[in-house]
């Protein structure tokens, strides 16, 4: 608190302050607010605590809370904004539970209580009358003090107060605690560890992180392997021995106090306190032993240890009673009489050697991530690969990296080159490396799994199931970001039994003004060729979709990257990516967690005007009619829910009369399949019988060419269906006339040829020039 100069102007709010402590039912003599330099103003006031009966009387309670207790608020000159800050009488009694650590001001203030367990800040805010609920918790937090109530078992055993932390070690907590037994023991380890001058005078921070994957057995060589490392700005490193010690399991530490050791004597007796005295001995015995052998005589040295103390009940926020307490001992080592050593000689500690209390972080691993990412902790997936490392890619992959859910299975062929880092999530490196090096560098720093495969994918894919070059057998999802037909195709191309793993296709269109995530269904059904489809075909019908491609300012083109080099790509921006990048990752973050969806799913995502947002809509795609006909070649017709649906209800509406209509959708050539995604009802001049159907031409080639048009040239005329309500499974010798009049429309593309019946359909193909 800002030491008081002179009585200034009022701060515009202590007068209500003042109002409001003085209409609280606990408090009495309130004293009129007194102003400083600074802005801020104090109310000094006295607060009546509700004292047990057999106490009332004595006026004071064995903890030494008193009947009457002087308060100072202190409001800061933010307040209304900023909570005040409580102060309680300097010798309050500072060893209860739920005081805040005494920092310098504070001391000479007085003591301040931790009343409330989240922010005062937001206390103050949330209700209309904030200040009136802080003085409530005070006075609870009174009424508990008085009675040594401040622990609630209900919540577990509140963590050690220690007023100052001098920096903090980096270990794995559950790791530590699974070396612990039922008898008293100690483990070793080594860290590294920097240190620098803190803001207050004489007091250096620590920071290290321990080493965890083998413990030591001390030796002479392992004692002068420990190094110094160069520093700059008052930043030096070095290795250093750390100690883990714990008691035996009866040794229940049940009385709370706070951490006031301050050298190393304090420190044996805070070990005695714990049941860790005699583990803690043979430990520096241990160390004494190497050290002594190692030639390290009169000599100061830091060392670390961390003690376990063995709580009556589980600690706040943990489902453990181990309570894991670290120090830093800035060892003053002497020689001492002693008949450990066999020359009758050997080192000691000085009792007076300084010590430091070290705060704990837990060590950055998967579960860290996922616990801070809201990820459920016990779900184990099996590897995410990313085929496609590139500028969408990468920002998926870092994400899902970030929420823990590895291990991941890297594959591009693609070097990072400088134009690489205006849009990728990593930056350019001193040399060109390839993208998959460079991001599997990037996630294990995040203590993360990851294999990588800097080759081409198509061949890949090519490889069988056995080799040790191809996607993983239990994959638990496969995302495809590279933007390149013949992926898509090639994956498209593949046998459920022969690609382990939910397939999850994401793209941008049009400069990022489109996005897409397709997820195939079960077996592969429908697959991503099936959900574009539907997506190109959304734009027929989608005037917001369909005028967000038909701006045609955002085709992919060339852009110079070098002296004759060029890059064919849309340009976008960094941030445009990101927008779509973190709603692609948390879709796949959620299929990682849930489990993939039984249907397929298509993701249309749109650039808000603002371009500061995407919106999204979800189209479930359940699974697709695939059948297979034969001319020359095998096919593979593929037939999307909706143009089932329609040329089934279109059927059963006519009954006995054959009916039919157009088939519209894509041809992909390569494979020999077919999809279809809409069905145009027949005109009007089409002519239904009950034994026979002609298809009229009335608007027929106006309505062809606006949904190729509309869908940008990716969607089509590819056949003709018709019913036979009584059968058979078979063209008849009109239908037969009518494909034979449709090869010479074709010129030389194929074309189906679709008949329903009650059982099923039947699929014939005009092959055009591949027949």
């Amino acid at each position: 608190m800002p030491k008081k100069d002179k009585i200034l102007l009022m701060h515009p709010e202590s007068d209500n302050a003042y109002k409001i402590i003085k209409a609280h039912s606990a408090t009495t003599k309130v004293n009129l607010p007194q102003s400083y330099e600074n802005g801020g103003f104090l109310i000094r006031f006295k607060m009546e605590v509700s004292l047990p009966s057999r106490c009332r009387q004595q006026g004071v309670t064995e903890t030494g809370v008193k009947l009457i207790e002087p308060i100072k608020f202190f409001f800061p000159p933010s307040y209304p904004f900023h909570a005040p800050i409580i102060y309680l009488r300097k010798d309050f009694n500072s060893k209860l539970p739920h005081i805040n650590p005494l920092i310098n001001v504070d001391i000479v203030e007085g003591i301040t209580p931790c009343i409330y367990e989240g922010s005062l800040n937001e206390l103050l805010l949330r209700d209309a009358d904030g200040l009136t609920d802080i003085i409530n918790h005070l006075s609870e937090w009174l009424g508990k003090a008085a009675i040594n109530d401040l622990i609630d078992f209900r919540q577990g055993w509140e963590p050690i107060r220690r007023d100052l932390n001098s920096g903090w070690i980096v270990y794995d907590l559950s790791e530590m605690r699974n070396l612990i037994t039922d008898n008293s023991g100690y483990a070793i380890f080594s860290g590294r560890f920097i240190q620098s001058q803190s803001d207050q005078k004489d007091l250096q921070i620590v920071y290290g992180i321990i080493n965890q994957s083998k413990p030591l057995k001390l030796s002479a060589g392992s004692m002068n392997q420990l190094q110094k490392y160069g520093g700059k700005n008052g930043v030096t490193g070095f290795d250093s021995i750390v100690f883990f010690i714990w008691s035996d399991k009866d040794a229940v530490a049940n009385h709370y106090a706070p951490d006031t050791v301050t050298n190393f004597q304090q420190f044996i007796e805070k070990a005695e306190q714990y049941g860790c005295r005699t583990s803690l001995q043979n430990a520096l015995n241990e160390l004494f032993w190497a050290l002594d052998r190692a030639g390290w005589q009169n000599v100061q040295f830091p060392i670390f240890i961390t003690l376990c103390a063995r709580r009556p009940e589980h600690l706040i926020g943990s489902d453990s009673n181990l309570e894991l307490i670290s120090y830093e001992i800035n060892c003053k080592l002497e020689k001492s009489l002693s008949q450990i050593a066999a020359d009758g000689k050997t080192l000691t500690i000085n009792p007076l050697s300084l010590v430091v209390a070290l705060g704990h972080r837990h060590m950055l691993n998967k579960r860290l991530l996922r616990q801070m990412s809201g990820y459920d902790l016990n779900i184990e997936n099996g590897p995410v690969v990313m085929i496609g490392c590139g500028s969408v890619g990468s920002k998926i992959a870092m994400h899902l990296a970030r929420s823990g859910c590895g291990p991941f299975y890297l594959i591009d062929n693609g070097i990072f080159a400088p134009h690489n880092a205006a849009r990728h999530a990593l930056t350019f490196p001193e040399i060109p490396i390839k993208k998959t090096e460079l991001l599997a560098e990037e996630i294990n720093y995040l203590r993360q799994n990851v294999k990588f495969l800097s080759c081409d994918v198509i061949s890949i894919l090519d490889k069988p199931p056995n080799d040790n070059e191809t996607i993983p057998p239990n994959t638990s999802l496969i995302i495809e970001t590279t933007g390149s037909i013949a992926v898509r195709e090639k994956l498209a191309s593949l046998r459920p039994e022969n690609l382990p793993g939910r397939l999850f296709h994401a793209a941008l269109y049009e400069s990022g003004h489109i996005g897409v995530i397709a997820i195939e269904g079960q077996l592969r059904n429908p697959n991503v060729d099936d959900l574009l489809v539907k997506f190109w075909d959304a734009r027929v019908n989608d005037e917001q979709l369909f005028l967000k491609f038909s701006k045609n300012e955002t085709i992919a083109n060339r852009q110079d990257v070098g002296m004759g080099c060029g890059s064919y790509t849309m340009v976008m921006p960094d941030t445009r990516i990101s927008v779509y990048a973190a709603g692609m990752a948390e879709k796949a973050r959620h299929i990682i967690e849930k489990g993939c969806p039984e249907n397929g799913e298509l993701w249309i995502g749109l650039l808000d005007a603002s371009d500061m947002g995407v919106q999204w809509k979800k189209y479930s795609q359940k699974r697709s009619t695939i059948l297979r006909t034969r001319g020359s070649n095998e096919w593979e017709i593929r037939i999307l829910e909706e143009a089932h649906d329609q040329i089934t209800e279109e059927a059963r509406k006519w009954k006995n009369i054959e009916t039919g209509g157009v088939l519209i959708g894509r041809i992909f050539l390569n494979r020999r399949c077919i999809t279809v995604a809409r069905v145009i009802e027949a005109p009007i001049d089409s002519v239904r019988r009950e034994n026979s159907f002609i298809l009229g031409t009335q608007d027929l080639r106006k309505t062809v060419s606006n949904i190729f048009d509309r869908t940008g040239g990716t969607l089509g005329y590819v056949g003709t269906w018709h019913s036979h309500p009584y059968g058979p499974a078979a063209p008849s010798s009109t239908d037969r006339n009518a494909l034979d009049r449709i090869k010479t429309l074709r010129l030389g593309a194929p074309a189906l040829f679709l008949i329903w019946t009650p059982n099923g359909f039947v699929a014939i193909i005009d092959e055009g020039k591949l027949a």
